[in-house]
């Protein structure tokens, strides 16, 4: 027998070799990434950290699930989360000093979701972005003055998005009105978010929805009734006559309209964007206006309409109410009447910079926004450009006063009939 070491021909000694060691393969390290941020002095209240200084105070920030390292960024400003595994975290901000709030989140909780890895994904309305997997500028806002808010004497406010609302200490999104009771606050499929505050003033603190219980409008047309589209198609279907811009600015031009001395009353339908960029105008009494706007409705103007009148502005577009128009913070005076409905935004137009005083802004009657529940065009939901910077802790920047007489003097062609369906046997 023969190896290649040795030949056997009846005894032999022989060296058997040593195998070769087998290599160990080197591990591959698991991935992981970091989130940084810093939390920053937003003394202009616009959510935006350029030019401001870094707020060094006491804070707390929190991951869940509470993997990695944490550095905080109290003394500096600066924060950061390391050695993160790919997937979500929810980062959570909290634990201000007394006289402080956040401008940024002002999501209920203070908490954003977050990705990092293959998959990074940071909130549209931060100023984070991706990095090879890692996200950066995932930054907060503070600031030691109110936030602005709203609020509503006697009407009740719907969101189902979310009612979201950053209230001071000891205020209400929602106050008694003539007849003695605050408004119900309706927040849709989450729970309320009041800051500081809370719904209405005690015994009342009326809400309703949650994620629990749900509180959702909800109509079988998937329609509502203040809409351009249900309107326009009322008047079309019960052939009711329409007058013009000719008919309702006195130089018959909607993109520059000064009020007719005299409006008649009836339907108006204006295929355009309408500016109103009079005076003031007053509606006369006993009398009921519907004004449909196939665009955006401006209004550069005060409007104000009689208890005995009613008054319904129909946009397909957006509603704007420029920052020129409104009251002293501490006057609860009307600055429009009437009834606002758009399709899709209704926006309270202002600096929303401080120290930059807007004024406060004070609407008689109904506001509607995303009337058109985004069929056939976008979205949309109601936007405060208001703030009144040191009186916010004071007073809310806009504000909805009920006008109950309104209900009573609508024209039917803004409301529905109700009906009960029964099958009948033959």
């Amino acid at each position: 027998m023969q190896n290649t070491n040795c030949i056997i021909t009846g005894s032999c000694s022989c060296a058997i070799p040593t195998p070769a060691p087998t290599s160990t393969p080197t591990p591959t390290p698991i991935p992981t990434y970091s989130i940084s941020g810093k939390i920053f002095n937003d003394v202009n209240s616009d959510t935006k950290s350029i030019g401001d200084s870094n707020y060094t105070g006491a804070i707390a920030i929190t991951r869940l699930p509470a993997s990695g390292s944490y550095s905080s960024p109290v003394g500096t400003g600066n924060y950061s989360f390391n050695s993160l595994p790919s997937g979500q975290y929810a980062i959570t901000y909290s634990g201000l000093p007394a006289g402080y709030s956040f401008t940024y989140p002002t999501t209920p909780g203070n908490s954003l979701i977050v990705n990092v890895g293959a998959g990074c994904s940071v909130p549209i309305t931060s100023e984070a972005s991706c990095s090879s997997g890692n996200i950066i500028n995932l930054n907060s806002g503070v600031t030691n003055l109110a936030s602005a808010w709203f609020q509503s004497a006697g009407s009740d406010m719907r969101w189902d998005a979310g009612f979201t609302n950053i209230l001071p200490s000891g205020k209400y999104a929602s106050i008694p009105g003539t007849g003695g009771m605050p408004g119900v606050i309706f927040s849709g499929k989450t729970a309320p978010f009041f800051g500081n505050g809370q719904a209405s003033p005690n015994p009342f603190n009326w809400q309703v929805g949650s994620f629990s219980y749900p509180d959702v409008f909800t109509d079988t047309h998937n329609l509502i009734y203040t809409s351009y589209r249900f309107l326009l198609d009322t008047v079309n279907a019960s052939a009711i006559a329409k007058k013009g811009a000719e008919s309702l600015c006195s130089n018959g031009d909607a993109f520059n309209c000064a009020w007719n001395a005299n409006v008649e009353h009836g339907v108006y339908w204006i295929n355009s964007d309408l500016n109103l960029n009079g005076s003031g105008y007053a509606f006369p009494p006993n009398q009921n206006y519907v004004i449909l706007i196939n665009g955006n409705l401006n209004i550069n103007e005060k409007i104000s309409v009689p208890n005995t009148s009613t008054v319904i502005f129909s946009a397909k577009g957006n509603i704007t109410v420029d920052r020129s128009i409104g009251e002293q913070a501490s006057s609860a005076n009307p600055t429009i009447q009437g009834l606002y409905s758009a399709d899709v935004n209704f926006i309270a137009d202002g600096a929303n910079s401080c120290p930059t005083v807007d004024l406060r802004l004070n609407i008689a009657g109904t506001v509607v926004a995303n009337a058109g529940r985004g069929i056939g065009g976008p979205t949309g939901t109601f936007i405060n450009n208001r703030t009144l910077c040191a009186n916010n802790s004071s007073y809310p920047s806009v504000s909805f006063i009920e006008r109950p007489d309104f209900m009573l003097h609508y024209p039917s062609l803004s409301g529905y009939i109700p009906r009960a369906w029964q099958n009948v046997a033959p």
